[in-house]
């Protein structure tokens, strides 16, 4: 019986020590190609790319949003990507379909009718844009249900974009992921 235990217990030891025998390198300490990886690291470790800044508009399957006549104003979110930059802004861009300059910005909701500043932020992946189409100083066209100059209605491209701000106050831009444009359509 005694006998038995021990081989019992020595065939337990034998199935432990195969089970936990480490052949990868996950034990070896780590190894750094150069010791400046450590030492420019900022605080929080994270390399600022323009190539990583990024921003898509969530509009469904197309890059289409639909604008009632009656719609003066709407909010418009999506996911975007701050390129590991402390400081970005994102911003937007009206165009008429067939003008070569832009009708409206963001940027001038800041000083114009509304007095809401229209810019915004990437935070946490996401972002949300508030959009005014009413006329203001800077544009005297009432858009609103995307109306144009002389009357009417007409189709309009909204381009929204990401801007990585550096502390020197220069703005680092994506021109291919950064940029993202929405086809508005009257419906």
């Amino acid at each position: 019986m005694k006998t038995l235990r021990w081989l019992a217990l020595s065939l337990i030891g034998v199935v432990m020590v195969t089970q936990f025998t480490n052949c990868g390198n996950y034990a070896e300490p780590a190894v750094y190609s150069s010791a400046s990886a450590i030492t420019t690291c900022d605080d929080d470790c994270i390399t600022e790319s323009v190539d990583d800044l990024s921003i898509k508009a969530n509009t469904g399957t197309t890059a289409e949003y639909g604008v009632t006549v009656d719609i003066g104003e709407f909010n418009l979110g999506g996911d975007c990507n701050e390129g590991g930059f402390p400081i970005n802004v994102v911003r937007w861009e009206l165009y008429q379909v067939g003008r070569a300059a832009a009708v409206r910005t963001s940027d001038m909701l800041g000083t114009g009718g509304t007095g809401t500043q229209a810019n915004t932020l990437c935070a946490n992946g996401r972002f949300q844009l508030y959009v005014f189409l009413g006329s203001i100083t800077e544009d005297p066209v009432n858009r609103q249900g995307l109306g144009i100059a002389g009357g009417g209605r007409g189709a309009h491209e909204l381009w929204i974009e990401i801007r990585a701000r550096t502390p020197a106050g220069t703005d680092q831009i994506n021109n291919l992921s950064g940029r993202s444009r929405i086809s508005l359509i009257p419906l």
